[in-house]
């Protein structure tokens, strides 16, 4: 009797043991699966984090689409990869322009990241993002903003409101308002940014502090608020020299923006000065027939006809076209007005007559026939068919400028 109760409890025991035995390798089993699942996703992501780097974004969406697969089938612990699948899909998607699909892939993503148990959840705001520049895409300008806010707020939480990474999200609330003609306000946000960066001992967020300065120059600048936009755009310009040495042609946008500044102030030579000295620059960097050098030209040549130095202002004008009509740059409509204006007080009206007929052309195929920029070229197109005694054109032209700012105004209401 004895005996055989010893027997059945040391089977018992067995069976016990057998069983923990079985039960610890299935679950030692369902880790390596796990982590054989997530290092499968991982390299996916990889592979279409490189393909959309380079463009590729059929194969980029292939490769998310099997990271998202995988992330999606594992059984534990899927919210962290899953989270990354769904948010590198809707960056993809957003890239290629396809917006549903990114507004859906946007939207998953922010719900898991918004779990602070979740590894990723300091990427929420990159959703957060993309769902912005989505509303923003359809005209919800409100809701756009929100999402920013929200994605400043959550940093603010999780990063201190001191942090470089809150400065970031205080540049993208300027950037907004900026973007929606909000200039006054934008200015607020950048200061805020500014104000963390200078107050950091860290190169790398002193480097950053000169395209903010930069930001900042451009909204007062809008703004109307020009003797406070000169002297950021100066401090501006002082950091990338020291960053960059004085010859880079990083210091060419705050001398465009200076430029600006100063023509506000009625200061006509020291805008050709400014604008001249960005052209060299960009020239020592891109050479002498690089379409960016083409825009600075152009800007150079307006400057000299404010000055009435008409000669070197045909000559800058027109090597600017010479350049944009090579690369055929759609934007070459600003330089033919450039060269109309020059004829114009010049006394060739006929041939401002034939350089306005020409940006014409050109502006509609960049813009379309209904735009704004059209009806203030058709205006300005009328002056010069009045002095060329054809009034009836003028007016036809004068009639079609009001048709167009009446349907815009219509279609805005």
């Amino acid at each position: 009797m004895y005996l055989a109760f010893l027997a059945l409890s040391l089977g018992q025991i067995i069976a016990v043991v057998a069983l923990f035995v079985l039960g610890f390798l299935i679950a030692t089993r369902r880790k390596q699966l796990s982590l054989i699942g997530r290092q499968t996703c991982e390299d996916a992501h990889q592979l279409g984090l490189a393909a959309m780097e380079r463009n590729d974004l059929a194969a980029a969406e292939k490769h998310l689409y099997e990271a998202y697969d995988k992330a999606s089938s594992l059984r534990e612990n899927r919210e962290a990869p899953l989270s990354l699948s769904v948010l590198y899909l809707a960056k993809c998607h957003y890239k290629a322009k396809r917006y549903d699909d990114a507004e859906r892939f946007a939207g998953e993503a922010s719900v898991l990241l918004e779990d602070h148990a979740n590894p990723h959840t300091q990427r929420l705001p990159e959703a957060l993002e993309i769902l912005s520049e989505i509303c923003l895409q359809r005209g919800d300008v409100e809701m756009a903003e929100q999402h920013l806010h929200k994605a400043a707020e959550f940093t603010r939480q999780r990063f201190g409101a001191k942090s470089p990474e809150m400065a970031r999200r205080l540049t993208d609330i300027a950037d907004f308002l900026g973007r929606t003609d909000r200039d006054a306000d934008a200015i607020t946000y950048y200061q805020q940014a500014i104000e963390i960066h200078d107050k950091s001992a860290d190169r790398n967020q002193q480097i950053t502090l000169a395209p903010l300065l930069l930001r900042l120059g451009v909204g007062l600048t809008r703004a109307g608020r020009h003797r406070d936009a000169s002297p950021a755009l100066r401090r501006g310009l002082t950091w990338v020299e020291r960053f960059h040495g004085p010859d880079s042609a990083e210091s060419a946008p705050f001398l465009d923006a200076l430029a600006v500044s100063e023509s506000f102030a009625g200061n006509y030579h020291a805008v050709a000065d400014l604008l001249h000295r960005a052209v060299q620059l960009r020239q020592q960097k891109f050479g002498p027939e690089h379409p960016e050098v083409a825009a600075s030209l152009a800007q150079w040549a307006d400057s000299l006809r404010k000055l009435r130095r008409y000669d070197e202002a045909l000559e800058a004008a027109g090597r600017a076209l010479h350049i944009q009509e090579r690369v055929e740059d759609p934007e070459r409509y600003g330089t033919l007005e450039i060269l109309a204006h020059i004829k114009y007080e010049c006394g060739e009206h006929v041939h401002a007559d034939e350089y306005f007929r020409n940006a014409l052309v050109t502006l509609r195929q960049a813009v379309g026939e209904q735009s704004l920029e059209v009806a203030e070229y058709l205006e300005k197109h009328a002056m010069i068919k009045k002095r060329l005694g054809e009034t009836d054109a003028a007016q036809a032209m004068n009639d079609r400028a009001e048709e167009i700012r009446r349907n815009w105004a219509e279609i805005h209401a």
